[in-house]
């Protein structure tokens, strides 16, 4: 949450959590404050965070509120961006500033198109996952402010069940192999997790193996209404395509696509295709990546 003045600008943050014991890195990064929940140990709900950063931005008049593009902020900000009157900038990937004001990018009409847009006033911005580098603000000391949430009476949490994750990072990953439809089983996909690990990647999917046949948990899901992805190397494996998924791709630097349809769009956007059975492209291409690596 940024604000600021003729004379300097402030930068605060709001923590989910109740903070305990900050770590010492945390007071170095240069914040001018920190929020955190006191009244309860972490705000649960869309709403709760939603009325949270109301509350906040109708008592410090912030210029710009800035979060994460995930779904939970999405859903949040969306609501509070209502209650305020105020924009929001979605998936942001680049910022420039200019005299008086700031240009923030994003990809549109999947992917196919970048916006330019620059608020008249305030807004909220939400900036792709993996996008820029973490540092320090400023030499000021970080002082950590609790403040009450208001509790959510419209529901009563009954029991909490942790959702199964795995170690997935794909906006960290160089190397992406990514698997779609062209799987004829769930069992298959060892195939692209054995090419992953020789290869020291990531395996992601296309949205029909995450949402509609549930063979991978969401955090693979590549796409519009999945993560977008940067890789050094992008390997598709029996992915048609569909607009949806190469907007969640395009940034990537080589772009490799395996698919035995030739009118697959997918290759339109590929900077190396190959028609062909990924049931005999994998074993061939993994034994030549054995053979370079020298491993048995």
């Amino acid at each position: 949450m940024i604000r600021s003045s003729s004379q300097a600008v402030d930068v605060d943050a709001l923590s989910i959590e109740k903070i305990m014991r900050a770590p010492p890195e945390v007071e170095t990064l240069g914040y001018d404050r920190i929020f955190y929940p006191d009244n309860i140990e972490r705000i649960e709900t869309p709403r709760q965070l939603a009325e949270t950063v109301t509350d906040l931005m109708n008592k410090n008049d912030y210029i710009y509120i800035i979060a994460p593009s995930t779904k939970l902020f999405k859903e949040s900000l969306a609501y509070a961006g209502q209650k305020l009157q105020i924009p929001i900038i979605p998936d942001v990937s680049q910022i420039e500033a200019g005299p008086g004001r700031h240009i923030f990018m994003r990809t549109i009409m999947a992917g196919r198109v970048r916006s330019y847009e620059t608020p008249l006033n305030k807004a909220i911005i939400l900036i792709g996952l993996g996008r820029f580098r973490g540092g320090r603000f400023s030499e000021k000391k970080t002082s950590f402010v609790p403040i009450k949430i208001s509790v959510d009476t419209s529901f009563r949490i009954i029991e909490k069940r942790e959702k199964a994750r795995g170690a997935v990072r794909l906006e960290e990953a160089d190397i992406i192999i990514s698997v779609g439809r062209g799987f004829r089983s769930k069992d298959d996909l060892k195939l692209a997790f054995e090419l992953a690990d020789l290869l020291r990647g990531q395996v992601g999917c296309s949205r029909p193996i995450a949402a509609d046949l549930k063979w991978l948990p969401e955090e693979h899901w590549i796409g519009l209404s999945g993560k977008k992805v940067r890789p050094k190397l992008y390997i598709a494996l029996g992915i048609s395509g569909q607009p949806q998924h190469i907007a969640g791709i395009l940034e990537s630097r080589v772009i490799v696509a395996v698919n035995k349809d030739p009118n697959a769009p997918i290759f339109k956007n590929a900077d190396y295709g190959i028609v062909g059975d990924l049931y005999e492209f994998i074993p061939k291409f993994s034994e030549k990546i054995k053979e370079i690596l020298g491993v048995k």
